[in-house]
């Protein structure tokens, strides 16, 4: 009874954290302001695009600063070329889903400097299509208060498209509704994009003080960002921080071109990844959640992620508990609320669009408590 009244706490916190979370912005929403500069469209190659979840822009805390005078108020995109109703693409999409073809063979729509369109408008039903007969049918779900209905009180009733609560430390399943139906992430995206780069770190093939370079392609993904600049060198540890607090699109691809040499590298490497933990009704088309088509997941798969997040690589944990972060004088704060209202949230992270709504994998331990909660709310 303690786990599930702890666990009722948290899947309500959960939702009431998301309440109080980053505003979505529309998928068609303007990219966010860019450092002025040339064009450098010509410095990328398609190899370099990167595929994107959207997350809502943030508000800047200091938004005047004179660090960031050089900020445009110009867009990425010019409204013909926002409009991914008009890319030759779309057909292309629509006939892959209509023919149920391979799921690695969609793409994310581009903006003029070959990044990842924050303001493409991707259809539903491309973003999240229908299970194919060829798709791997999902296991069925057993909850506690089904295994034992006399002991366990009966599953809440949440204003969400999906949740699960699980005990990450047996795997106990202890309340969910729809866990299994497939839904857009939004920038939760970034969660499998970490424990891919934990992978790396944990293998000593990149360190957290190690310089990297920050890509055009970065700086030209629109959404949610850490501010940073063409070609300017930054800690890795910077750019983690600026994945969970600050959700930065412009982190993420810096990130995975840094690590994979390309973004379409690194989303290979995610698609793995979620095939070998058992993710088995996720696919990821871009590295941070932009909408883009063949890009969803369920709330039983982040539930199974987020497990070996902090499972596999503890030592990592406390990333997640930042409840704010400050680069180049700019200070955001963590759009993850449950870190400051609930003592033993642990965190991990937000995520917003329109078509994907509010949604929060969130985690919890007592100190000296061995039971690890993990609760996924989406929509």
């Amino acid at each position: 009874m303690k786990k599930w009244s702890l666990g009722l706490a948290i899947i309500s916190l959960t939702t009431a954290a998301i309440a109080f979370a980053e505003p979505p912005t529309s998928d068609l929403a303007p990219s966010p302001p860019v450092a002025a500069g040339p064009d450098h469209s010509a410095d990328i190659t398609k190899s370099d695009t990167a595929k994107s979840p959207t997350s809502g822009s943030k508000k800047k805390s200091a938004a005047n600063n004179s660090k960031t005078k050089d900020l445009s108020e110009a867009s990425l995109e010019t409204s013909s070329e926002a409009s991914f109703q008009k890319d030759s693409k779309i057909s292309r999409d629509q006939n892959l889903l209509d023919n149920s073809s391979s799921q690695e063979d969609f793409e994310p729509p581009l903006n003029k400097f070959g990044a990842v369109d924050a303001n493409a408008n991707v259809p539903y039903n491309l973003q999240v299509p229908a299970s194919s007969a060829s798709s791997l049918i999902p296991s069925p779900i057993t909850t506690a208060s089904a295994t034992w209905p006399n002991r366990v009180p009966a599953q809440p009733t949440l204003n969400a498209k999906s949740y699960i609560l699980v005990d990450a430390t047996s795997g106990q399943v202890l309340a969910e509704d729809k866990a299994n139906d497939r839904l857009p992430p939004a920038s939760i995206t970034k969660l499998m994009l970490l424990y891919v780069l934990d992978h790396s770190l944990a293998n000593k093939e990149i360190s957290l003080d190690q310089m990297l370079t920050v890509p055009t392609v970065a700086w030209a993904t629109g959404g949610s960002r850490m501010f940073l600049k063409p070609n300017e060198k930054v800690k890795l540890q910077d750019l983690i921080s600026g994945i969970i607090v600050d959700s930065g699109n412009d982190a993420a691809v810096t990130v995975a071109v840094s690590v994979a040499g390309t973004q379409q590298a690194y989303v290979g490497m995610m698609n793995h990844q979620a095939k070998t933990i058992g993710m088995e009704n996720t696919h990821y088309t871009d590295v941070m959640g932009l909408p883009a088509p063949g890009h969803f997941t369920s709330a039983r798969d982040l539930a199974v992620l987020a497990s070996h997040l902090l499972k596999d690589y503890p030592q990592y944990a406390s990333w997640y508990t930042q409840k704010s972060f400050t680069y180049n004088g700019i200070t955001q704060e963590n759009f993850n609320k449950l870190l400051f209202i609930y003592p033993y949230a642990i965190g991990l992270k937000t995520g917003s669009t329109n078509s994907a709504g509010y949604s929060l994998v969130s985690a919890a331990q007592k100190p000296g408590n061995p039971m690890l909660l993990v609760a996924v709310v989406l929509g």
